[in-house]
């Protein structure tokens, strides 16, 4: 009989879920995934025992953004491509409801990305538009709209691949242009032919629809909170700006403007204006 009470209670213990990550001084902060690199995004989730009113936060000299969720506070961090691996120190500032504040730090490590080294030949009349100059004035417009903050969330559920085709290139990848290193690629390039539709990687809302001689005819797409996605070298735009579109809507086709060897789709994904590896969007979502 004794035997048969213990394994009940061992039974009844067995079917309480444990809090893996208990409440320290009021506070847990619940950072996924554990396993961070160069070039990821990663969310941090901060629940308390009495009422918040705000967060502000910081990592990698940078201010980061969190946002209310039903009873939690949420942001979602980028790491630089260059952020060199080690500990870095992520800061939040909190206000409560009742007026008091608090400052906490938490640890996050960054690990080494694996990034390819790709070589190619560009034509002399494609070649010379790698101008400093003009690609710092194109890249400032596209900026302008990339360090826009709106508070509601239009994204659902992980982000699909744009287009079809054949990867290209990789995010992060160490580019070599006609012998000479020219830093890391930040997005995702998909090889296919002009006919091929490019669709939208998630809800959202165009906020660029423009050809630019560098980046060719471009979309960007907001899809809130400080995420947006951007199509480069398309042969054609089928969306307007203010626009608003769903996961899965064509809004152009594949082509070579701008920069270009040949046709295909550069895919990038900005996180609070950072560049990052669009691809964990789709196969190891950060939010859905």
């Amino acid at each position: 009989m004794k035997r048969a009470v213990l394994i009940l209670i061992i039974i009844a213990a067995l079917a309480v879920p444990t809090l893996s990550r208990p409440y320290y001084n009021g506070l847990k902060v619940i950072v996924t995934p554990q396993q961070i690199s160069q070039g990821k995004s990663f969310l941090v989730q901060v629940f308390a025992l009495k009422d918040m009113k705000s967060i502000s936060g910081s990592i990698f000299d940078k201010d980061i953004i969190f946002f209310k969720q039903k009873d939690h506070f949420r942001g979602i961090i980028g790491v630089p491509v260059n952020a060199a691996p080690g500990n870095y120190k992520l800061r939040l500032n909190m206000k409560y409801e009742d007026g008091a504040e608090r400052v906490h730090d938490k640890y996050v490590r960054v690990g080494k990305g694996k990034f390819d080294k790709v070589s190619y030949w560009l034509k002399p009349q494609k070649k010379k538009l790698l101008a400093p100059d003009l690609i710092n004035d194109e890249w400032a417009v596209i900026q302008k709209e990339l360090i826009k903050e709106t508070p509601k969330k239009l994204w659902k559920g992980s982000f699909r691949i744009p287009a079809v085709g054949t990867t290209s290139m990789r995010y992060g990848a160490w580019q070599v242009i006609n012998g000479v290193a020219r830093g890391q690629h930040m997005g995702w390039d998909i090889a296919g032919a002009e006919y091929y539709r490019v669709r939208a990687a998630n809800n959202g809302q165009v906020v660029i629809a423009e050809d630019f001689k560098v980046f060719g005819r471009t979309v960007v797409i907001n899809h809130g909170q400080g995420i947006y996605s951007l199509y480069f070298h398309l042969s054609r735009i089928d969306v307007k700006e203010k626009e608003v579109v769903w996961k899965g809507k064509i809004i152009g086709m594949m082509g070579s403007s701008g920069v270009a060897t040949g046709t295909h789709l550069h895919w990038g994904l900005s996180v609070h204006d950072v560049r990052v590896d669009p691809m964990q969007w789709v196969y190891g979502m950060v939010a859905r």
